[in-house]
């Protein structure tokens, strides 16, 4: 501590290593490096990101220009894979994506760090659920967004078009709610209930899907939408 009594303190030298920030630095560097193969005559954009199970690090790859992916997690421990594909969102196990994020399998990130190949899948989601968003009165609803939910995760999005329609990818046969994103950020959100719109996820009214899509399903949505989480 320098000590200031009633007047200027001068010549005080303060010295500093040549990458001060190397002194932050937490010494891990648990890195994730992942081949992807896709068909080349059925290329299609997706994202790779990597969690933990808290959901306190949550770290999309980056593409090397080429093939390769790769992401550093601030901590070593187990992390989630999640392929994000034309609203699809699936998980890595052992080689193959699963739709129940509690499936997925657990990627040891070391110092050693960790390299996987995967494949892309051209369809990874079989089915989807369909229906329109609408206010009290009928009116079609629409700048949201629409996710179908399993019992413990976000499984598919989708955007819904001016005139309230929606459709939403989901990996396989099973229940699912649905969710809209209300007002201007991703912290409030909106649930489906058996008798209008809720805002606890306990009160889902949840769909099933038996091997075929489901559609004609009606979603109403207040007026302020964000007025139900305040």
């Amino acid at each position: 501590l320098i000590t200031v009594a009633d007047s200027d303190v001068t010549g005080i030298e303060f010295v500093v290593p040549e990458d001060p920030a190397s002194l932050c630095e937490s010494g891990v560097d648990a890195e994730l490096r992942v081949t992807v193969e896709q068909d080349p005559d059925d290329i299609r954009e997706f994202t790779l990101r990597v969690s933990n199970d808290d959901g306190s690090v949550n770290v999309v790859l980056q593409s090397d220009g080429g093939n390769v992916y790769a992401a550093t997690a601030p901590t070593f421990g187990g992390y989630r894979m999640q392929l994000e594909l034309e609203g699809c969102h699936v998980w890595y196990q052992d080689g193959e994506w699963v739709g129940a994020p509690g499936d997925a399998e657990r990627l040891k990130l070391g110092e050693a760090g960790a390299s996987f190949n995967v494949r892309i899948p051209p369809a990874p989601c079989t089915y989807n659920i369909a229906g329109q968003l609408v206010t009290a009165d009928g009116k079609p609803a629409a700048a949201f967004i629409v996710g179908a939910l399993a019992i413990d995760d976000t499984v598919g999005g989708s955007y819904v078009t001016n005139n309230g329609r929606f459709s939403v990818p989901v990996p396989k046969s099973g229940e699912y709610g649905l969710a809209v994103i209300a007002g201007s950020g991703y912290e409030c959100w909106l649930f489906r209930g058996a008798s209008g719109p809720v805002a606890d996820r306990d009160e889902v009214d949840y769909i099933s899907v038996a091997d075929e899509d489901v559609t004609g399903i009606e979603f109403v949505v207040p007026d302020d939408p964000a007025s139900l989480c305040e």
